[in-house]
């Protein structure tokens, strides 16, 4: 399986500067907690969508991409908050792409996200946007990619766009859904 995150969005002729290539070990399903290696300080994280490839291909074009993914979540990526803080890679850190439950693609492939926070004194933070999954650039990925690389079942595409930052705090839960639908749940101890 590979996870391929985007970092920013880009035309064409610049995806592969903005990719990263993370090991299969990162991601992880939800529902069991997250420890943070080292201080909290020391990384960042953000709630990402994430789009689920469901058959093998080559050589894809933009026109056919959207048969081959239809299924989306939530992703929480944890990475360092610099080169210097972690003695690991980002692309090699074990557990640091949490994946929510995977969702079929509506035909409009927007909602609204409600992202969740619950801290050790239980103090609830909330916060809701709209989410609008970005398939023409997954199609544009898919398209650019597939030329160099094969795509199989079960790979996954992060898209660029945060949606949410998450606190590092211990002991804090994260809960987001999309239109009252749980996709990612778990704790960060």
């Amino acid at each position: 399986m590979k996870i391929l995150k985007f970092n920013s969005n880009t035309n064409h002729t610049s995806l592969q500067q903005s990719l990263t290539l993370l090991a299969d070990s990162c991601a992880r399903p939800h529902m069991r907690p997250w420890f943070i290696p080292g201080q909290p300080d020391m990384w960042t994280a953000s709630v990402c969508a994430a789009v689920r490839i469901g058959r093998l291909g080559k050589a894809i074009s933009e026109k056919f991409a959207p048969r081959y993914y239809s299924e989306y979540t939530l992703v929480a990526v944890f990475e360092p908050a610099s080169a210097e803080t972690s003695p690991t890679p980002a692309a090699m850190l074990d557990d640091s792409v949490i994946v929510g439950e995977w969702t079929p693609i509506q035909p409009d492939a927007q909602g609204m996200l409600s992202v969740s926070t619950t801290d050790p004194d239980g103090i609830a933070d909330s916060v809701e946007l709209p989410l609008d999954l970005d398939l023409q650039f997954v199609n544009a990925a898919i398209a650019g990619l597939s030329h160099d690389a094969t795509f199989r079942t079960g790979d996954m595409i992060i898209l660029p766009t945060a949606l949410a930052p998450i606190t590092l705090r211990p002991d804090t839960h994260l809960r987001c859904a999309v239109n009252s639908n749980t996709i990612l749940d778990f704790k960060i101890k």
